[in-house]
């Protein structure tokens, strides 16, 4: 009754607050949650690609942290922190989608360094927000309106 896995989701998530603790490379991120936290899908080499839907409003600390295959991920709207580490050693992240009109929180050491990210899309109206708020701004070359 503390856990479960709802929608056949792949993954296990606390019942009470909706926070998913452990995921895998088939996991399917539920409506319902929340939260991803603290190392839910760290060293998770299969995980190729991820999509945090709206409803989760914090990215916890190490959440994918070496998750050496993962190449893409789209960032819902309603994410507004995602914590440090939370992407470090995902040396093969070369897009990221966020869809927050205002840029999430991050930390220095959040994402993978400059040479590993190709792309961060942000919606058109939020580019230079993006560029000029700490942390992302260290990416602005890369960052671009959403097509």
């Amino acid at each position: 009754t503390v856990y479960d896995s709802r929608n056949n989701c792949n993954a296990i998530i606390n019942t009470s607050t909706n926070e998913l603790i452990i995921g895998c490379k088939n996991t399917i991120i539920p409506d319902s949650v929340t939260s991803i936290g603290y190392s839910a899908f760290q060293g998770c080499s299969s995980l190729s690609g991820i999509t945090i839907p709206d409803s989760v409003t914090s990215i916890g600390y190490s959440a994918f942290i070496q998750c050496t295959a993962l190449t893409g991920v789209t960032i819902g709207s309603g994410v507004t922190s995602i914590g440090a580490q939370a992407f470090y050693g995902c040396n093969k992240l070369a897009s990221i989608t966020s869809l927050n009109p205002v840029p999430p929180t991050i930390q220095s050491n959040t994402l993978p360094g400059t040479s590993y990210i190709q792309h961060i899309y942000v919606p058109s109206e939020s580019v230079n927000a993006y560029k000029t708020k700490n942390y992302w701004s260290t990416y602005a070359s890369k960052i671009t309106a959403i097509l």
